[in-house]
């Protein structure tokens, strides 16, 4: 995996820091600190991450291809065609990414932060209640925001 990521262009400093022998829960973490990386080469595949993260993924808040209901989480990432709802309130602070074909609705209360990432052709549909704070960064995708919700355009923005 390692010398697969160094040739999409990982950079030297994220290279030395990979030690040969990571454990799975290592390299989801990687996964998800790393997740701009592994958005601009779309990389691993989702059946990559079934197949040798499915038994710890959840743990770092990865998901590919399922239904998904969560409360107050803190980082999500719902790849291939994931059927999310998130609820977020009291105080949560919330980032979510969300790709390939994913839907997701996410209602945010009770003063809670939440920032929404929608990227390829993922759907958001985002409601809140005027006491929470919730930015959507587009990249792609469709979105369906109710008042308060701040969307950004970033449809020319391209990762690296």
């Amino acid at each position: 995996m390692k010398n697969e990521a160094v040739s999409l262009g990982l950079c030297a400093e994220w290279t030395a820091e990979w030690k040969d022998g990571s454990s799975k829960d290592e390299m989801a973490e990687k996964y998800v600190r790393g997740i701009d990386f592994c958005i601009a080469h779309d990389w691993p595949s989702c059946d990559f991450i079934k197949k040798n993260f499915g038994d710890v993924m959840h743990n770092h808040g990865v998901y590919v291809d399922e239904a998904v209901r969560l409360h107050n989480p803190g980082t999500v990432i719902l790849n291939g065609h994931c059927d999310a709802t998130i609820t977020c309130d009291g105080y949560a602070v919330t980032n979510v990414y969300v790709r390939h074909k994913s839907k997701l609705r996410i209602i945010c209360r009770q003063l809670a932060n939440v920032r929404v990432n929608v990227l390829d052709n993922a759907f958001v549909d985002i409601d809140n209640d005027m006491t929470s704070k919730a930015f959507v960064y587009q990249y792609s995708g469709s979105v369906n925001a109710s008042r308060g919700i701040i969307v950004r355009d970033r449809r020319d923005f391209k990762f690296s």
